[in-house]
């Protein structure tokens, strides 16, 4: 396992923090991936590093803009910290589109745990994006470390 950063002053976490404090106002309905935009990095780097500084203690707690996604207070926080296992940030960061619906219900159909139907107006993955979606699950679940009973 990679150990990230955990300095304010490490150039990713700068540009996280200043982008976290300076540039976002008010409610921002994807306020992780708006981060990533404004700070040039992509959703899984700001979540790791976030996460990372968290753990750090650099960082106390997360604004409350970035906790303005409908979770209860402090969820996000829980939620970032108990990022230990990595393998399965690709697929969390599939919650974060405007298909998430799609794409967690093919995620189900694919471990066992339901199927990837979905209720009109939304419409059932395909092509691609299908492709796509599986190719990463399938990888993803290959790489998942494996319980000691």
């Amino acid at each position: 396992m990679t150990t990230l950063a955990t300095s304010p002053h490490d150039p990713v976490n700068r540009a996280i923090l200043e982008v976290s404090e300076d540039r976002i106002r008010g409610f921002v309905r994807n306020p992780i991936g708006e981060i990533a935009r404004l700070s040039g990095f992509d959703t899984s780097t700001v979540i790791e590093q976030i996460a990372a500084m968290l753990r750090a203690g650099t960082v106390r707690r997360v604004r409350q803009t970035l906790q303005a996604t409908n979770l209860a207070q402090g969820a996000l926080v829980a939620w970032l910290m108990s990022l230990q296992n990595q393998w399965f940030l690709p697929l969390l960061v599939l919650d974060t589109v405007p298909k998430f619906v799609q794409l967690i219900k093919l995620v189900q159909q694919q471990v066992g745990h339901g199927h990837e139907r979905v209720r009109a107006p939304r419409l059932v993955l395909d092509g691609a994006e299908r492709e796509a979606t599986l190719a990463l699950i399938g990888e993803k679940l290959a790489a998942r470390p494996r319980l000691q009973a």
